[in-house]
């Protein structure tokens, strides 16, 4: 499940930037996580439950396993993508973003969830709290060889 895009026009009690931010935040991370608990909770049987994934669910089981988790601005981000370990693309976009002027918010390497392997970022604007929750599915070649010959002894047989 992807949502696209959430649109929405507030104003803050006191009239901040900084409060109606804050919520814009608030309220991208509880999207995200609609975009794993969603399929869980609708797609789960008993014995079977189902398994989804957004950026904060990657986020959270990066950092369950031990993983660094990165907040890039224009002052890091040569230090901590020389550290982390997503993929050229992924490396790619975030800098861009945060040469834009954004904030990007990551984890060191790719994942393992339920056979799902990928990354979960965050490329958010400081200045509106609102951005981008995104993951990646990473695809080894190693693992389309296995498929592909997976595939074939089977034809095989």
């Amino acid at each position: 499940m992807d949502v696209d895009a959430v649109s929405f026009h507030g104003v803050s009690k006191d009239n901040s930037r900084d409060t109606r931010a804050a919520f814009n935040k608030v309220s991208g991370n509880q999207w995200s996580a609609n975009e794993h608990l969603v399929p869980k909770n609708l797609l789960s049987i008993e014995g079977r439950p189902a398994h989804g994934i957004s950026a904060v669910k990657a986020l959270s089981i990066a950092s369950a396993e031990g993983q660094k988790i990165w907040t890039i601005d224009a002052s890091n981000l040569d230090n901590v993508l020389g550290k982390i370990n997503l993929g050229s693309d992924i490396e790619q976009e975030i800098r861009h973003s945060v040469l834009a002027g954004n904030i990007a918010t990551t984890h060191e390497s790719v994942i393992n969830y339920n056979g799902w392997i990928g990354a979960g970022y965050l490329l958010i604007d400081p200045d509106i709290g609102a951005g981008a929750y995104k993951i990646i599915v990473v695809v080894l070649l190693l693992q389309v060889l296995v498929m592909l010959c997976s595939g074939l002894l089977g034809w095989l047989n």
